[in-house]
């Protein structure tokens, strides 16, 4: 990691060791703002900070790092001739121009685009737009190499005439985003492929919000699948209210962040999507537990679940997946005696189960359904002198009415149904939903 210290350290620092008043948490450059931790008060903490790295002319390349040139979001030049060329320039990631994003002054006049066909950044004016988003080249200055833009070396500007070495300075300028901020790249839809920035203060049912930097799409948590998604703001009001709208969501409960395949939508249906998540500043830390969040937080410093509650979840994925298993589940509990969570762990990756939503789907102590250790230790089982027939808990619910739920409520059920049974009817959703308003009980049981 990078840090800063002080000059009476320099013989530590070179002998070794690691002292400094400040370091990058997060492992990135330096020139990223966010991410750092200062000494204070005896303490760490994260300050919000300001990040300008300046290169001239005569300085070699400094922004190679594929990986740090997706962070840069403001640049600025000085030195140019044409006076107006010298002033900062902000991303666009929205404004793609011959296939990459743009920058623009606070005017909205000059603006830096990449040439396609001559391979090398430039600046132009508003008066080229058309011609820029043609396919043509023009512009006042251009770079005589395809290497990014915020380098000061190897900058051509027209002077008297004559296209000339230009002899700049540039500033990249990082500001504290104050959390996570990511890019995708692999979806279809390309509008999803751009980058998202954390905004902790704007959380959608129960977790910070995401979105990107034109404020059409976010990611948010749904809370009713526990799943993360990619929405645009039009359904915003949805997503707030406890419903799950979106264009793509995970197949699983981790991060966004984390690998794993996304469902996207594909024409009226659903298909499977390779998406990559780079993350290009702070640090992943809202990932699910395996088991729920309520059940982690039992008496003590216990993290995980009983050792009964694991058989339970054993049991259920083998009556789901492969019966024939059952009669062996007390040999296989006897070899896992002290190893429960590892056999779950086993269980779920053989049968493509997700272990945080079987994990999700456990009733609680004190819940209708919820098994009791003591009873559960002490039943007949295979080996032990017969077997018990269960009681159904819930038998005495098979002639009850539904009961009444919420509007929002039932839509999120519907949903549910149309997600596993018939995905095409997602696209009818808000139709639906207009139609039956004030019915939507209606609706659930028709669909039922």
């Amino acid at each position: 990691r990078w840090s800063i210290c002080d000059a009476a350290s320099f013989a530590a620092v070179k002998a070794g060791q690691l002292p400094g008043w400040a370091y990058k948490e997060d492992h990135k450059h330096l020139c990223q703002a966010s991410g750092w931790m200062e000494a204070w008060n005896g303490e760490w903490r994260a300050p919000d900070v300001e990040v300008t790295f300046r290169s001239s002319s005569s300085h070699q390349p400094q922004w190679e790092d594929p990986v740090v040139q997706k962070s840069i979001a403001t640049v600025e030049f000085s030195g140019f001739s044409m006076k107006e060329l010298n002033t900062r320039y902000f991303l666009r990631s929205h404004e793609l121009i011959q296939g990459r994003p743009s920058y623009w002054d606070s005017s909205g006049v000059y603006f830096v685009y990449w040439q396609r066909s001559a391979d090398r950044w430039a600046i132009c004016d508003l008066k080229c737009l058309d011609a820029v988003k043609n396919g043509q080249c023009p512009g006042w200055a251009y770079r005589a190499d395809p290497r990014h833009f915020a380098n000061a070396c190897g900058w051509v500007e027209s002077r008297n005439g004559e296209w000339v070495d230009a002899f700049v300075e540039t500033a990249v300028i990082g500001a504290c985003t104050k959390g996570l901020k990511v890019e995708f790249s692999g979806f279809s839809r390309a509008d999803l492929n751009t980058q998202f920035a954390e905004r902790p203060d704007e959380e959608i049912q129960g977790k910070p919000s995401f979105w990107d930097s034109s404020n059409t799409y976010f990611v948010y948590w749904q809370q009713s699948m526990r799943r993360w998604a990619v929405c645009d703001s039009v359904s915003l009001n949805l997503a707030q209210s406890g419903l799950a709208p979106g264009w793509a969501y995970r197949k699983d409960s981790q991060h966004f962040a984390r690998s794993s395949t996304w469902m996207e939508v594909w024409g009226k249906d659903w298909r499977e999507a390779a998406v990559k998540c780079t993350v290009l500043e702070g640090v992943v830390r809202d990932d699910e537990p395996l088991v729920k969040q309520e059940l982690a937080e039992e008496a003590g410093s216990a993290t995980q679940l009983s050792v009964q509650q694991y058989h339970s979840l054993v049991r259920r994925v083998y009556e789901a997946k492969n019966l024939s298993k059952l009669v062996d589940l007390h040999t296989i509990f006897e070899k896992y005696d002290g190893r429960e969570p590892e056999l779950f762990k086993q269980v779920c990756e053989k049968y493509g189960v997700d272990p945080d939503a079987a994990a999700a789907e456990l009733p609680q102590p004190g819940e209708e359904g919820a098994e009791d250790p003591a009873s559960a230790s002490s039943a007949p089982g295979p080996g032990r002198g017969g077997a018990v027939e269960a009681e159904d808990p819930y038998a005495h619910l098979e002639q009850a009415e539904c009961p009444q739920l919420k509007a929002s409520e039932y839509a999120i059920l519907v949903q549910a149904l149309y997600e596993r049974h018939n995905p095409k009817k997602l696209r009818d959703m808000g139709r639906l939903l207009q139609r039956y308003k004030a019915r939507e009980r209606d609706l659930y049981l028709e669909v039922c």
